[in-house]
């Protein structure tokens, strides 16, 4: 699955290198190989070089644009032209961007006139786009592109040097939450990046003279970088996502040298900092050039139009002639059958990544002979030449995750930051059973609730995982198969292990039951876009505490590659529940520990599950309110100092543990309760129940064996 991360991370660099004079673009990868153009000349004098995934493919191509007369040339990485390519758009006093502008993932043709503040938008499978010569900036403003609102679509967005005053606009021409507000100033240059991992462009300005960096999180405030010093005078400032973690990277570059600087959200550095590539009159650019989520270092040097990158880490990459020449295929996961890939028997070289092994086989699904490369071969040689046509790729980092399946369980259970500040803490059900009654459906607390709102009931509290030793419920199925609705487009079986976790008590959300104002102005000075007067913020009315529930079962799922007749597992991807939806990361862009765990974050008090340490928008209310869930990093829960497996069938599980006085019957009759509610009856309802759907105490949640998507294989989330 390809994430709009990526799709984003294209657009906003683009905006550094029109600040920058026009030179040559040099592309190098994350770990200094080069792609099948690189050192290839196109382009030349005059033009300016962008990159952007034109087809969709998830590989940036590249894009040039000259402004004397709007002529686009566009070349696919493992094509020709674009369908596009050499149509005139634009011309003088416009600038160009590439952005998805329709949420198809593909890059779109997007200019700008700073004069009159007009925009033009020409889609890259059709016309016009809505916006197309709706004015929107003006003089003095700078034109970037970034999705934020977290929709796959790109939002217009302005910025004034002068007062640092930012705009956006999206498709529909509504505004932005940001929109107007103040921030940066002269010597502040202005970029757009997924700082937090939430799906959403955040604003970051940068001032070369000392190499400070701002941020301001869409959704929140200051990032945990901002005002950190980094790069200084001469150097120029570009945001990617290089590691794949889905977040960005702060990147410098310094033409005199061709020296680069990287820094992560954490302030460690990635592996090619202080790396020289390029020299003077390069201009620099970042952009996933072989698909593999991380972006690569690009140069282009306008006086002769050449291009050089390197392509990026645990890969392989086959070539159709020897010396690496002809098309370029690179993959980081076993490819069975070449013929669907249009290049069966026809590879003649391949490049090897560090700590790789390719196991290329002369017949599709790997039979016939087998050929074994630990390296760079140049030349397969007259046997082997256009003879395979199929290939395992196995790599340091995935032999190392490779485990039984029990030894799976454990060392893919999650690493759980509770929230700072986190009251309500989770429990094993043996202690809830000790503090709650089975009475009809519901599973209700002994201790009586003073009100609905009512948290200080005995148990509700749970038990700190710092203190106590907290189990995590690790249900494990089998047999997802790749034609089930659950397909990954691989040829495979999975097992997908559920680990739940359990609270006593959740609580809900403080809500406007009022009109909720959020920057509201109520006029505007005539003929501009500032407000008169000071702006409404917050609740015309009352808050009351709704959503609240006894019990609360929240999971996180790590689906893996193989079954127990393969014998061994590697990870595919992560999932988080978060309220009634699901947040799916690639394994490759989950936070792990040192060690390998996924690192997940519990919202305060709700506990939905996240992947980052933020503050989560998910439901807009009628009233102008909405509803938000924090996450931080506070205490840890690192479930797999106590993990119960639990396996078998709807209504019939069996749990297991090594845990000292671990009460196997209990456990095992509890979870295979059905059609059961772990918690109290709804309580305190009213007319808010049929506005909003949610009461000040919800009933008790559902258990794992009510959940399709952990009994029936063909079910997912």
């Amino acid at each position: 699955m390809k994430s709009h991360y990526a799709k984003s991370n294209m657009v906003w660099i683009l905006v550094i290198a029109l600040l920058l004079p026009s030179s040559r673009v040099l592309a190098e990868s994350t770990t200094g190989g080069g792609s099948s153009w690189d050192a290839d000349s196109w382009g030349g004098q005059a033009y300016v070089p962008l990159l952007g995934d034109v087809n969709g493919d998830g590989k940036a191509d590249r894009v040039v644009y000259r402004s004397s007369d709007g002529d686009w040339g566009c070349w696919i990485t493992d094509g020709g032209r674009c369908s596009w390519d050499a149509h005139d758009f634009g011309g003088p006093g416009y600038v160009p961007l590439l952005g998805d502008v329709n949420g198809d993932g593909k890059a779109d043709r997007v200019v700008y006139r700073s004069s009159d503040g007009d925009w033009g938008c020409w889609i890259t499978d059709g016309g016009r786009c809505r916006w197309d010569a709706i004015d929107f900036g003006g003089p003095a403003y700078v034109p970037l592109l970034g999705d934020v609102n977290g929709d796959g679509k790109v939002e217009r967005v302005v910025y004034r040097f002068s007062d640092g005053d930012w705009g956006c606009r999206n498709a529909d021409g509504g505004t932005c939450s940001w929109d107007t507000h103040d921030w940066g100033g002269p010597a502040y240059v202005p970029l757009l990046g997924d700082v937090n991992r939430d799906g959403k462009a955040d604003r970051v300005v940068y001032r070369s003279s000392d190499g400070d960096w701002g941020c301001w999180i869409t959704d929140g405030g200051r990032c945990s970088w901002d005002a950190h010093d980094f790069g200084g005078p001469a150097y120029v400032p570009l945001l990617g996502d290089v590691n794949g973690d889905g977040k960005v990277e702060r990147v410098v570059y310094r033409s005199s040298d061709g020296d680069w600087g990287c820094r992560n959200a954490e302030g460690g550095t990635c592996r090619w900092d202080t790396h020289d590539f390029g020299e003077p009159a390069y201009v620099p650019l970042l952009g996933d050039v072989n698909g593999d989520g991380q972006l690569d270092r690009v140069v282009y040097r306008s006086s002769d139009g050449n291009w050089s990158n390197r392509t990026s880490t645990r890969q392989v990459c086959l070539y159709e002639h020897k010396n690496y020449r002809g098309w370029q295929k690179c993959f980081k996961t076993n490819q069975p059958n070449f013929v669907n890939l249009g290049i069966n028997d026809t590879v003649s070289s391949l490049k090897v990544a560090p700590g790789c092994t390719a196991e290329l086989y002369q017949h599709i699904n790997y039979r016939g002979f087998k050929r074994v490369y630990t390296g760079d071969n140049a030349w397969v040689g007259n046997a082997n030449n256009d003879e395979f046509s199929s290939l395992k790729v196995l790599c340091v980092s995935e032999k190392l995750n490779c485990a039984k399946l029990q030894e799976a369980i454990v060392k893919y259970a999650p690493r759980i930051q509770m929230a700072i500040d986190e009251e309500w803490f989770p429990s094993s059900i043996a202690f809830f059973n000790s503090i709650a009654s089975r009475r009809g459906r519901y599973f209700q607390a002994n201790d009586s609730l003073d009100s609905p709102s009512d948290w200080k009931w005995d148990g509700a509290f749970g038990q700190d995982p710092t203190v106590h030793s907290v189990p995590i419920y690790a249900f494990v199925v089998e047999g997802k198969k790749e034609n089930s609705e659950c397909a990954t487009g691989l040829n495979e079986t999975f097992t997908d292990i559920f680990y739940f976790a359990f609270f006593p008590y959740n609580r809900g959300k403080r809500v406007c039951t009022g009109v909720y104002h959020d920057n509201y102005c109520p006029v505007y000075i005539p003929f501009t876009s500032h407000c008169a007067v000071p702006r409404i913020n917050g609740c015309v009315g009352g808050y009351t505490v709704f959503g609240n529930h006894v019990g609360d079962w929240e999971h996180v799922t790590v689906r893996l590659r193989g079954n127990l007749q393969v014998g061994c597992y590697t990870p595919v991807f992560a999932v988080g529940s978060t309220h009634d939806s699901a947040v799916r990361l690639p394994w490759s862009s989950v936070e792990k520990t040192a060690d390998g765990h996924p690192i997940i974050f519990a919202a305060k008090g709700s506990h939905g599950m996240y992947f980052n340490a933020a503050r989560h928008r998910y439901q807009n209310l009628p009233n102008g309110h909405y509803l938000v869930d924090e996450t931080s990093k506070g205490k840890a829960w690192d479930t797999w100092k106590n993990v119960v497996t639990v396996t078998g069938t709807t209504n019939h599980w069996t749990c297991s543990s090594d845990a000292p006085n671990f009460n196997q019957g209990l456990c095992s009759t509890l979870l295979s309760l059905n059609n059961f509610r772990w918690g109290n009856k709804k309580d305190g309802c009213g007319i808010i129940e049929a506005l909003s759907g949610e009461c000040r105490l919800n009933d008790g949640p559902a258990g794992p064996n009510d959940k399709g998507f952990v009994t029936n294989p063909n079910t997912c989330e």
